[in-house]
């Protein structure tokens, strides 16, 4: 009885660790996200941006008139793009992870983001406009995708490994072409544009381009947030999940889509982003455990603020604004580093409690 009281008690106290944890990433969100739209070359103070964004801000003044345009034609919509950006890749790096079993996945495992980047590339050289740029990204960040499927049918060997591998594959292909254009790419007018695009950048992203992608994203999100529960059952092998009457093929196919789907559309709108999906889940799972219940949410928010965050540190540190994979780099690496040491020290006190 005292036991079961112990468990009871256990369960309740993470339950409100978890609620906590949630509260203050909400809020977390919302501080970085009123930071994102008052923080940059021009001041704006909360009172001004309220008016503004409620529409109260009188347009007589030129200088009002410049505030303005700037929070809604730069500021709110690179704001989105954080938010929706980040947390996509977050959570497709923790669902690629679940189905590969593998903590040290990150969203370019198929392949997706060097596809994307490639496909931009061609687009760049071309002289074509951004529109054009964002569609070959997304279709050939797609079509590495498909090649990847149909590689791993090839590979006679297990599910899983067979994908990672044939992504190997397609990442190495498409980073050798992708090569080949940055070395015949003119170096005074398409050079610049395309590095820059392959290190991410948001100062670009205009209200458009995020009705575009807004609706394959939140389609992509709600499906694997719904069916979130349902990726604990690839901790087990694929032959135990089908005993228990889980349908692991349909939903390995159901998550590999979507969390392809997520990365390909933030990669034609951004550029890649690194870093993201693979640090994020790593946090959140130190934060909270490993139910994937909690943590798909979680990384949403925690993928968003973090994007967010090196957004207004780039435009603090630069009026020249860096690529933005160079600070989710410097900043994820030791990030990463103390998540896996601390996950270390757990197992170490586990065993150690057992013993």
């Amino acid at each position: 009885m005292e036991k079961r009281k112990s468990q009871v008690d256990k369960y309740t106290q993470n339950k409100r660790k978890k609620s906590r944890i949630t509260v203050c990433l909400l809020i977390a969100l919302l501080v970085m996200t009123a930071l994102s739209m008052l923080i940059g070359q021009y001041g704006i103070s909360p009172i001004e941006a309220i008016k503004i964004l409620s529409g109260m801000q009188s347009a007589t003044d030129s200088e009002i008139q410049t505030l303005s345009s700037i929070m809604l034609n730069i500021r709110l919509p690179r704001t989105i793009a954080a938010i929706l950006i980040g947390g996509a890749l977050a959570v497709a790096g923790i669902t690629y992870q679940c189905v590969f079993r593998n903590v040290l996945v990150s969203q370019d495992v198929l392949g997706v983001s060097t596809g994307a980047c490639t496909g931009a590339a061609v687009a760049i050289i071309l002289d074509l406009s951004t529109y054009y740029i964002q569609g070959f990204s997304f279709a050939t960040g797609m079509l590495s995708v498909a090649i990847v499927f149909l590689l791993a049918k090839i590979i006679k060997t297990e599910k899983t490994l067979s994908l990672i591998l044939a992504g190997i594959l397609v990442s190495g292909l498409m980073s050798s072409v992708l090569g080949y254009i940055k070395y015949t790419a003119n170096p005074e007018t398409h050079l610049q544009s395309i590095v820059f695009w392959t290190m991410g950048d948001l100062s670009s992203i205009s209200m458009k381009q995020i009705y575009q992608v807004a609706i394959p994203m939140i389609v992509c999100l709600v499906l694997i947030y719904l069916n979130r529960w349902k990726l604990n059952f690839f901790c087990f092998s694929d032959g135990e999940a089908s005993n228990i009457g889980f349908n692991i093929r349909v939903y390995r196919i159901l998550f590999l889509v979507c969390s392809t789907v997520l990365v390909s559309v933030a990669v034609s709108i951004s550029g890649s982003i690194g870093w993201i999906g693979l640090v994020i889940p790593q946090l959140v799972r130190t934060l909270i455990g490993t139910d994937n219940t909690d943590t798909v949410g979680l990384s949403f928010i925690m993928g968003a603020s973090f994007l967010l965050l090196m957004d207004v540190i780039n435009r603090l540190i630069s009026t020249a604004e860096l690529p933005i994979s160079i600070l989710t780099g410097m900043v994820g690496t030791p990030i990463f580093v103390i998540c896996l040491l601390l996950k270390q020290r757990g197992e170490k006190l586990a065993r150690y409690d057992k013993g």
